[in-house]
């Protein structure tokens, strides 16, 4: 994240790297009987894993990892573009009990980070039926399902910095992002969030899903941020500091106009 640390941000320590506030080992979240859906990923902790993208070959190497360190996990590969609607809700439904929605499947510009002037009209359309169309649909899909018996749902939006900052060669991928921040917050407005959760997160450099689990995901801690987007690179104890701020003002961390 060379270069990105001097963008404007609510705390002041900025981190490239792991720290102990978000040590997997001091995590609140308890995966025990619960379901992870990942679009486009994989990552531990829970009991049952279901892994949705394109791509067979990713799949079974995240599960043969993923189950060669937790010998109990299941985990359940679907093959399936994330653009299949159809199909999306039909295996959400099938899966049944869904406790955390992990969405990370993207699509960017082919010459991603090149000029604008050469992204064309079908580029355009393929990044936003994929990061904007595709994400509204599984929200809308999940949440229609039946809550987890005792818990809330929990939704993580795996955004990025373009979402906030303007970069050469995004003129699709970055207001594509930005647009799905908008949609979790205006989901987040109508929901209860000690029913449902949702949150849009910029990863960082060092992102992997499993370390996006382990300081977000369904961790009580980390509820007051509900509708909101933030970056890994954020101290974490710093944004919990800011908690009645945040609860005091509904724009305050998201996409949209501050005085």
């Amino acid at each position: 994240m060379a270069g990105f640390d001097s963008a404007p941000r609510p705390v002041k320590t900025w981190h490239s790297k792991s720290y102990d506030h978000v040590d997997p080992k001091r995590s609140a979240f308890d995966g025990k009987g619960k379901t992870l859906l990942i679009t486009a990923g994989a990552t531990g902790r829970v009991e049952r894993i279901v892994i949705l993208s394109r791509s067979p070959g990713p799949q079974q190497e995240a599960k043969s990892a993923l189950n060669s360190l937790y010998p109990s996990l299941q985990v359940l590969p679907y093959q399936v573009s994330i653009t299949d609607h159809g199909r999306i809700n039909s295996i959400l439904k099938d899966i049944g009990k869904i406790d955390v929605l992990v969405m990370s499947a993207t699509a960017t510009e082919p010459g991603f980070g090149g000029s604008n002037l050469d992204v064309s009209v079908d580029d355009m359309q393929l990044i936003f039926d994929t990061n904007v169309i595709a994400a509204f649909n599984l929200v809308q899909t999940y949440l229609s399902l039946p809550e987890p018996v005792g818990r809330r749902k929990t939704i993580i939006n795996v955004s990025s910095l373009a979402s906030h900052i303007v970069l050469p060669g995004q003129v699709g991928y970055g207001p594509s992002k930005a647009a799905v921040s908008q949609i979790f917050n205006h989901f987040a407005k109508e929901l209860d969030p000690t029913k449902a959760t949702l949150l849009s997160y910029h990863p960082g450099a060092l992102y992997t899903a499993k370390a996006a689990s382990y300081d977000i995901k369904d961790n009580p801690e980390a509820s007051f941020l509900h509708g909101r987007m933030v970056w890994s690179n954020w101290d974490a104890a710093e944004l919990v500091a800011l908690r009645e701020k945040v609860e005091n003002d509904p724009n305050y961390l998201t996409i949209g106009l501050q005085q």
